[in-house]
């Protein structure tokens, strides 16, 4: 068992740190492959959490103490499980069976490995009955700063074309 941030320890406190405890930078939003975590704005009712970004912290209080998360702990048909990785993998594994026996084919595990989605593999997984966009989800989610060289060698090359743009331009400017 252990948390393990989707967003590919974005935040500087992350990297420090293996506990959920969040200095609220705000640097998992952008990060998140999902799109789903945002600031709280304008709650009146609790203006100290007023422009803190909103995740799920897996109850990290309740399991010190040894108790599942509460989500876990209040479903009513067990939908949402908590333990170890591997046991719910296999309980997940044989129930996927199932569902491929009754000719539910298009039932999947959804971000049960690294190797099915560019984030490296999630704190969590997910027995689906459909494809992943049919819940709102990114068929091949990834995080943003994996592709970061990529990216800065991208504008450097966008900056050097267009510097070498503006050389002819001016050399040409200067020809007539």
């Amino acid at each position: 068992m252990g948390w393990a941030p989707t967003t590919g320890g974005t935040s500087p406190s992350s990297r420090k740190r293996r506990t959920p405890a969040s200095p609220d930078c705000g640097y998992c939003i952008p990060a998140c492959p999902f799109g789903v975590l945002e600031r709280r704005e304008g709650q009146a009712e609790q203006p100290a959490t007023n422009g803190v970004a909103q995740k799920c912290t897996l109850c990290y209080d309740r399991l010190k103490i040894g108790y599942e998360p509460a989500c876990a702990q209040a479903c009513p048909t067990k939908s949402i499980q908590f333990g170890p990785r591997e046991e719910l993998h296999q309980r997940a594994a044989r129930r996927l069976e199932q569902l491929h026996d009754e000719g539910r084919d298009e039932a999947r595990l959804y971000l049960a490995d690294g190797s099915d989605n560019g984030i490296g593999g999630a704190g969590a997984f997910f027995l689906l009955l459909d494809r992943p966009s049919a819940y709102r989800l990114p068929e091949n989610p990834v995080v943003p700063t994996r592709r970061l060289k990529e990216m800065w060698g991208a504008a450097g090359a966008a900056a050097g074309l267009l510097l070498a743009g503006l050389v002819v331009a001016a050399l040409g400017a200067g020809k007539k």
